[in-house]
């Protein structure tokens, strides 16, 4: 018995195999068809003898090489320009950023300075993407960076209202712009008078009014004969008059009603003497 295993490992040991491939690495790495001769090769393939690391036909396929990451196509803001640095910056640039600024929940107060720092920081690409040396990315409207903030998505950084919210949040309420450096250099100082045009500009939704409780019959002020005016002093009437009808008040029947001559109507008035 000891014979039989060492004759089997010394078989083990000393077996050598062909397999089809087109190079050394390539029949070592992934070993297809083990061969006899180049015939039982596919084309374009050759047999390599003596593979130190190869296994037959291995049961779990390589990995596919993971797929391109798909280029987001520019999203240019109404009235915007697309080329890149921007050139020209219209109002009607400045008012689509200042609606998205106002939409995210941003203040007049805050309007120009979030929109010129927006214009220095992208143009108003919602879609553009700026690389940094550190392998960071800035994206969208307000280039926030991934770094520095990784709880905004890409999903959310490229999405203009998305992206406004995050800066209205980063910025303090659109108060502390000093981390986004075109505000470090003053680059945002240029846009700041088409800035405010546009915040002057643009046309905000209907804000929502809450609803006011139906009143009931409006009182029908009354049709008095002559003006009650302030008689001469007289002894005081011995009776009150009081309303009948919420269009008048009790103050009312008792000027009127006591007056000279009288307007007391009955339907409006009574009077005790």
């Amino acid at each position: 018995m000891l014979a039989i295993t060492l004759f089997i490992a010394a078989s083990a040991v000393s077996e050598t195999r062909n397999y089809c491939g087109s190079s050394w690495t390539d029949a070592n790495g992934r070993c297809q068809d083990s061969c006899a001769t180049n015939f039982d090769c596919t084309n374009g393939e050759h047999c390599y003898d003596q593979c130190v690391s190869c296994k037959v036909n291995p049961t779990t396929p390589p990995s596919p090489p993971p797929a391109p990451t798909p280029t987001l196509q520019p999203y240019i803001m109404p009235g915007c320009p697309s080329e890149h640095p921007p050139g020209q910056i219209s109002a009607k640039c400045a008012e689509s950023i200042a609606l998205v600024w106002h939409n995210s929940g941003g203040n007049t107060s805050t309007c120009q300075l979030a929109v010129s720092v927006a214009l220095a920081e992208s143009g108003g690409d919602a879609h553009v993407s700026g690389p940094n040396s550190d392998g960071s990315i800035d994206r969208g409207l307000w280039q926030i960076n991934s770094r520095w903030h990784p709880e905004v998505s890409d999903a959310c950084g490229y999405n203009p209202d998305c992206n406004g919210k995050e800066a209205l949040r980063i910025s303090r309420q659109g108060t502390d712009w000093s981390t986004w450096v075109t505000f470090q250099q003053g680059i945002n100082t240029k846009f700041l008078t088409i800035s405010a045009q546009g915040c002057a500009g643009y046309t905000p939704g209907p804000s929502p009014v809450s609803p006011t409780p139906s009143p009931g019959p409006s009182p029908v002020s009354p049709t008095p004969g002559p003006s009650p005016v302030s008689p001469t002093p007289s002894p005081a009437p011995s009776g009150k008059c009081h309303s009948l009808s919420p269009s008048v008040t009790d103050a009312w029947c008792n000027l009127n009603c006591f007056y000279t001559p009288p307007n007391c109507p009955a339907s409006l008035c009574k009077c005790s003497r």
